[in-house]
């Protein structure tokens, strides 16, 4: 994996990695690292350094990096950024299903801070079923620091959450 380019592009890629690149495209792009495989349901997910990636049908649907990886948004946010400096890029957000941060004016990008946001997650949605509160009880503390950014195709996830909606009418 080269480091000529490692920019973050929420929902389109991150460095030289495309969303919609075959498996094949990506392991020729990671020649020489070691990888780890990982079934999650219908998605596999492999491991290369730093970077992990999703495929849907071999099809690369999510790409997230974690650890050393040094890339940034064209707005300066990447591993090692805090909460405070997420926010200058808009409203940072809560996505309850996925345990993670989103900007909600920026789609196709998400962060984790590793602070315990899964958690916090199961804890909030476990509230809401019985009725305990009326929205969210916490603040995100603006020192925490960005340990994870993930990049989605957010019209494929849109259409995902329609079609799941649909079926339950």
């Amino acid at each position: 994996m080269s480091g000529e380019d490692d920019t973050i592009v929420p929902g389109e890629r991150i460095g030289p990695f495309c969303l919609g690149s075959s498996e094949i495209e990506v392991l020729a792009q990671v020649a020489g690292a070691a990888v780890h495989r990982e079934q999650r349901g219908e998605l596999e997910v492999l491991h290369a350094g730093s970077v992990s990636f999703w495929f849907d049908d071999g099809f690369l649907t999510q790409i997230g990096v974690h650890g050393s990886y040094a890339g940034r948004t064209a707005s300066g946010i990447g591993i090692g950024s805090t909460l405070a400096e997420l926010a200058v890029g808009g409203t940072v957000g809560f996505d309850l299903d996925d345990g993670v941060l989103v900007l909600e004016e920026v789609g196709g990008i998400c962060f984790d801070v590793g602070d315990g946001l899964p958690e916090m997650s199961q804890l909030l949605a476990e509230s809401w079923a019985h009725g305990d509160v009326d929205g969210p009880g916490f603040e995100l503390d603006e020192s925490w620091t960005v340990s994870w950014i993930g990049v989605f195709d957010a019209r494929r996830v849109a259409a995902a959450e329609r079609e799941a909606a649909a079926e339950d009418e």
